[in-house]
């Protein structure tokens, strides 16, 4: 799908669907378990 943007006109964001387990270094434990936030500020690359 081809869709023409300039740069910095449009936004797209929103959340990945994945939490990212974080461990503390010191114990091995999970301590505690981070949503992921995708942002992407598309442009017409040209051409």
């Amino acid at each position: 799908m081809d869709q023409d943007h300039r740069a910095g006109e449009k936004a797209f964001c929103d959340f990945s669907g994945l939490r990212l387990p974080l461990y503390d270094a010191s114990t091995g434990a999970l301590a505690f378990e981070a949503e992921l936030y995708v942002h992407l500020t598309p442009q017409d690359g040209g051409g």
